[in-house]
């Protein structure tokens, strides 16, 4: 597990702070083209990254645009673009090429960090957050920053109807389960454990809400399926970050076997918690003053 001060990252370090090392400001042009033409710059790639990607980088004090030329790069080419100068104001700085930490590494901003909780009991919330953050639609599809504007919202009312419909069924349930004509000690028998009484004298309806509610608990667990797999997998491609193993199917593994987990490590990547402080509270798990993810 790394420590806390492993997953810092510096402005002034660009290739680690934000997408890539610029190493060579404004270009030396003619004094007659100073006017008209784009200040050049010369980028180290991050990652290997396709044609026509976009990413930001921090030039002196400003943060800038580039484009992959067409051909796309290699990891550690050098490469000159133009600079589309686009505001002064911090933006959220996120690694391109590989997650900001290790799946496992949970605990990263201690144990009681408001994002790791509110994971670990309401971990849908937490996934509608890391969505939300990332323009996202309820399942995990790409969207406008204007529909997902309430993505957080959608996921708390579906999770809260669940938690709902659950609820309602286990009390109907109880409430049909026999309390008269068993010799069970507690007045019913649905496991049969009783041999006088084989049959557990169980209401055929008991079993029709039990099969309902392994319905509602199966289709839950489908949907979070879908929406982490979905989710993570697009902060791949937008990042350039390569599967490590199960090649083709790792998102769904990960969204299978380790669903907390990946969505810790989601929230940790795109979100720069050693600056802005986690919040349960809000719809993108962040401050209303963090910077937004472009």
């Amino acid at each position: 597990m790394s420590s806390h001060k492993e997953c810092e990252y510096h402005p002034v370090e660009v290739e680690e702070a934000v997408v890539a090392q610029v190493v060579a400001e404004e270009l030396p042009a003619p004094a007659a083209a100073k006017a008209t033409a784009l200040p050049m710059i010369e980028v180290i790639a991050p990652a290997n990254l396709p044609e026509g990607y976009t990413f930001e980088a921090e030039v002196g004090g400003r943060v800038i645009t580039v484009t992959v030329p067409p051909g796309g790069v290699e990891h550690g080419q050098r490469f000159m673009v133009p600079a589309s100068v686009l505001t002064a104001t911090p933006t959220s700085q996120i690694p391109v090429g590989a997650w900001r930490d290790g799946l496992c590494n949970c605990c990263t901003y201690g144990c009681c960090h408001a994002q790791l909780c509110l994971t670990f009991w309401c971990s849908a919330c937490a996934l509608g957050q890391v969505m939300q953050r990332m323009h996202l639609s309820w399942y995990g599809g790409e969207t406008s920053p204007a529909s997902a504007s309430g993505t957080c919202r959608t996921v708390a009312y579906l999770f809260g109807a669940y938690l709902f419909t659950d609820y309602l069924l286990a009390l109907i349930e109880t409430a049909i389960l026999p309390y008269g004509n068993s010799t069970a000690s507690n007045g019913y028998d649905p496991y049969h454990t009783n041999t006088n009484n084989p049959q557990g004298d169980i209401s055929p309806a008991f079993y029709v809400f039990y099969f309902l509610r392994g319905v509602l608990h199966l289709a839950f667990f489908i949907y979070m399926l879908i929406a982490v797999a979905n989710t993570r997998r697009y902060i791949r491609n937008k990042y350039a970050i390569r599967e490590q193993s199960c090649q083709g199917m790792e998102d769904c593994c990960c969204a299978c076997w380790c669903n907390c987990c990946t969505i810790m490590q989601m929230a940790r990547h795109t979100a720069d918690y050693d600056t802005y402080q986690a919040r349960c509270c809000t719809s993108t798990g962040l401050p209303p003053a963090a910077p937004a993810i472009v």
